[in-house]
């Protein structure tokens, strides 16, 4: 009498995969949440910058004076100026926003004289 050993998974097999699977599902889960919680804050500072540098090319092309003010950052905080004036000849009032989260800060300046637009690490 022959017996034949049948192919397959046992389930002991099989628990085992969906735990090594899961557990790795889990790493990767927890990675992406720090990959967006990580590029809020600079993408928040780009959002300014480019607000910035749009309105004062507003100002350039209408030949107005043309107001920006940041908009509220959500989970981001924004704090120091206000508001930015552009006028027609690209200079601007001096502003500085300090944007920062709960661990970075990122600072985003107007230069009065050119209208010129930065974003730098805050110290």
């Amino acid at each position: 009498m022959k017996t034949s050993r049948e192919s397959g998974f046992t389930l002991l097999e099989m628990l085992v995969v969906l735990a090594i699977m899961g557990a790795i599902i889990g790493l990767v889960a927890l990675r992406g949440t720090d990959r967006v919680r990580l590029t809020q804050l600079p993408q928040a500072a780009q959002n300014v910058a480019s607000g910035l540098r749009l309105a004062r090319v507003k100002a350039i092309t209408t030949g107005a004076n043309v107001t920006y003010a940041p908009p509220p950052g959500g989970p981001i905080s924004i704090a120091g100026s206000k508001q930015v004036i552009f006028s027609p000849q690209g200079a601007a009032t001096a502003a500085e926003f300090l944007l920062r989260d709960d661990k970075r800060a990122i600072e985003v300046t107007v230069d009065a004289l050119t209208g010129r637009v930065e974003v730098q690490n805050a110290p």
